[in-house]
């Protein structure tokens, strides 16, 4: 799979419209056109968010998901987060996107709200701002003992 490398772009915010669009910056629309992808929209596993992924990505989901048993119990919360709500998306000529009214209600992503748009390692996070904010400051105060004590990030 080739690396988006979304991750150096940033996050953004975007107002969601009336209809429920928000704007796709065009830094993240340029990399996804040279992968020349279909763009699909889904619910995170864990995170209250949705994620934009390409089809190489959404291949190896799905071969995930094959891999797990039926009989785990995650496997129902994963087809209920990921699998099912996942639709085809792509931006009109002014960078919109339409996220659905259900994604929009289960993330709790509000039309005349804001969200934030996040780059990835290989894949874009979209979250309701306030939810984002929320995330963040936990993630702040939460220790990190599974980085290696010398990573550059301790530092």
């Amino acid at each position: 799979m080739k690396n988006l490398y979304c991750t150096g772009q940033g996050h953004k915010v975007s107002l969601v419209d009336d209809k429920g669009r928000i704007a796709l910056p065009i830094c993240f629309r340029r990399i996804y056109e040279s992968q020349n992808t279909q763009l699909h929209l889904t619910g995170h596993f864990s995170r209250m968010c949705l994620v934009l992924r390409t089809d190489d990505e959404w291949k190896e989901v799905e071969a995930f998901v094959n891999s797990v048993s039926a009989q785990q119990k995650a496997y129902a919360d994963i087809i209920r987060r990921v699998i099912s709500p996942r639709t085809i998306v792509s931006y009109d000529s002014n960078g919109r996107v339409l996220i659905p009214s259900a994604m929009r209600k289960s993330n709790h992503i509000r039309c005349g709200g804001s969200v934030i748009i996040a780059g990835m390692p290989n894949n874009i996070e979209i979250w309701d701002e306030g939810t984002w904010v929320e995330q963040y400051e936990l993630s702040r105060n939460e220790g990190r003992e599974d980085l290696p004590a010398d990573s550059i990030l301790n530092n």
